[in-house]
């Protein structure tokens, strides 16, 4: 029910300016929450009838053809050739480029359990200037024991603190 109550809204918001690609990208999370590739496609494609160089959308898509959410690498790969044709700026395709190194991560920790695999995905990406996943590549290293590596990226890391309602006394 929520998030037919936000894609109403959001389509709502489409009139409201005439470059609604940040709405684009939010409808875009939902459809990718209900595991709908094609509709993300769509809505991609109506961004770049807008917006031919656009990146925002470009982003939201790649993270919605992950293999968690029902993608795959050779559709994420062939979505960066794509990209590569868009005269998108080298820092964004390398930040397209880390989010197939964290989904191949992911698909080595989560799947077939290669776990120095894993790690050397993770560490690609964050190379590649994309988001450092340290708690997965810090399970990845728990799991082939590298404990005294460990260290480094535990002090990076800084899961958010919740506070119960109220402040917590």
């Amino acid at each position: 029910m929520a998030f037919d109550k936000s894609m109403r809204d959001l389509d709502a918001s489409l009139a409201l300016t005439r470059k609604p690609l940040l709405t684009f990208g939010y409808e875009m999370i939902v459809s990718t929450t209900r595991g709908d590739i094609k509709e993300s496609r769509r809505l991609l494609d109506r961004a770049i009838e807008i917006d031919p160089n656009n990146y925002i959308v470009r982003a939201h898509y790649m993270s919605s053809i992950e293999t968690r959410w029902g993608g795959n690498p050779a559709l994420m790969k062939a979505f960066l050739v794509e990209c590569r044709h868009a005269n998108l700026s080298d820092r964004q395709l390398r930040l397209l480029e880390s989010v197939i190194a964290e989904d191949e991560g992911w698909n080595h920790l989560y799947g077939d359990g290669n776990y120095a695999a894993a790690e050397a995905a993770y560490r690609r990406s964050a190379a590649l200037g994309g988001d450092r996943s340290l708690p997965h590549l810090t399970d990845a290293m728990m799991e082939q024991s590298k404990y005294q590596e460990l260290i480094e990226p535990l002090t990076q890391y800084r899961p958010m603190l919740y506070l119960p309602i109220g402040g917590g006394g």
